[in-house]
């Protein structure tokens, strides 16, 4: 990782993936959706990170959900590999997150996708989107704020 210790300093959670043989395909190239588990298991790490339930935000009405995601590939990547995932959220909406994932390629040191997701929390029982609690904002714009240089 080394060599891409300074691609991954602006984020906030760097998540370590190793590449597993049997997420190739037939063109021997890491299969396009296994991205996507990618991006979950390090937007996971993110929510984590800020101590935010996954689950249930409010365990008597709310849920999270991803309303939209992509993913850009930019190298097919092969086993064996380490992938880097640098997660951030990008911007904050009125009813959304929006996070970015970038992947990096330990074996070709350069960035190897960039997945985007949109976070939503809707209200269980009506399915309509929910504003993002002003406590969320602020640990989301403190993390962030930390890693800005001084």
């Amino acid at each position: 990782m080394s060599n891409l210790s300074k691609q991954l300093q602006p984020f906030p959670i760097v998540t370590e993936i190793r590449v597993r043989w049997g997420e190739m395909d037939a063109y021997q190239h890491v299969n396009n959706v296994v991205y996507f588990r990618w991006a979950e298991t390090a937007r996971i790490d993110y929510l984590n990170m800020l101590a935010i339930s996954l689950a249930e935000p409010n365990a008597q009405n709310e849920v999270l959900v991803i309303g939209h995601q992509e993913c850009k590939y930019l190298l097919p990547v092969t086993y064996p590999d380490t992938i880097w995932v640098g997660t951030q959220i990008k911007e904050i909406k009125e009813d959304r997150l929006i996070m970015e994932c970038q992947m990096y390629s330990e074996k070709n040191g350069r960035l190897a996708a960039v997945s985007k997701h949109q976070i939503f929390i809707l209200d269980k029982t009506s399915g309509q989107k929910l504003p993002i609690p002003s406590h969320w904002k602020r640990r989301i714009q403190e993390v962030q704020t930390l890693l800005l240089p001084s």
